[in-house]
């Protein structure tokens, strides 16, 4: 892995955060998200519950996303629907736009209305607001899935900026989004400590771009891959991050590595 060497002059300015899986986690919307696929499945006439689609829906979910994953930009609208229709193909079932469109808008609305931020997750903002730090958000969603998620958690007030891979025409890991985000704030990679829960995501690129990344991990020790993709610390709550970030200001020198 290529060596990032901060001098003494380098400092903490910021700190970055990925949305979902970070700042909220996903478990806490599974329940409203499994009532609007039990409701696809009644639409599509089936005689079953999510539990039972279930599996299907994530290997077409999985399928999708390696197809979409590959490019450094797509709407995340074109990949959901691209997953549904993947879906109904492979539980042989029958479904127009007008399905697709519903699908879409009652999965964001399931998930905006039912999201939940992380218990410590307004604490630790507010205490590295405390400590002078900036803090933003760049996630890989379209806008009408990250305005209102912010808006819900009540984020807002405590956030100095807001970047979405819509508004940068770029999606983690390219390089752009972060460069995008680190316009807005007005630092430089060294300057910034990256969170996010997908080591191929958010650790990747942040690394790639020179930025300090943490991997929030709700299952220790599962998340594993390339050197690439290895943090450079790993928290299990959020509220880990303010010893880390208070050791990482009291310790400007740094090669990592």
């Amino acid at each position: 892995m290529a060596s990032v060497i901060r001098d003494m002059t380098d400092q903490l300015k910021a700190v970055f955060f990925d949305l979902g899986g970070t700042l909220f986690s996903y478990r806490a919307i599974a329940k409203s998200v499994s009532g609007v696929m039990e409701e696809a499945a009644t639409r599509l006439g089936l005689d079953t519950g999510a539990a039972a689609v279930g599996p299907a829906f994530m290997r077409a979910s999985r399928r999708a996303g390696k197809e979409f994953l590959a490019h450094d930009y797509y709407l995340h609208r074109d990949l959901f629907v691209e997953s549904y229709r993947l879906w109904v193909d492979e539980i042989e079932g029958q479904a127009d736009d007008e399905f697709y469109d519903w699908f879409y808008e009652a999965q964001r609305d399931a998930l905006v209305t039912g999201v939940t931020a992380r218990p410590d997750c307004i604490e630790t903002l507010r205490a590295l607001r405390e400590r002078g730090l900036s803090l933003s958000i760049v996630s890989n969603i379209d806008d009408d899935y990250l305005g209102p998620i912010v808006k819900t958690l009540e984020l807002a007030p405590l956030l100095d900026h807001v970047s979405s891979s819509e508004e940068a025409l770029s999606c983690k890991p390219h390089s752009q989004i972060y460069h995008h985000a680190m316009k807005k704030a007005d630092v430089a990679p060294h300057e910034v400590l990256f969170v996010g829960d997908s080591p191929p995501h958010d650790v990747r690129g942040a690394r790639a771009v020179g930025m300090l990344s943490a991997l929030i991990e709700e299952t220790p020790g599962v998340n594993s891959g390339p050197d690439t993709d290895e943090p450079d610390y790993r928290i299990e709550s959020l509220s880990d991050l303010l010893p880390l970030v208070d050791e990482i200001m009291q310790k400007p020198t740094e090669d990592r590595s």
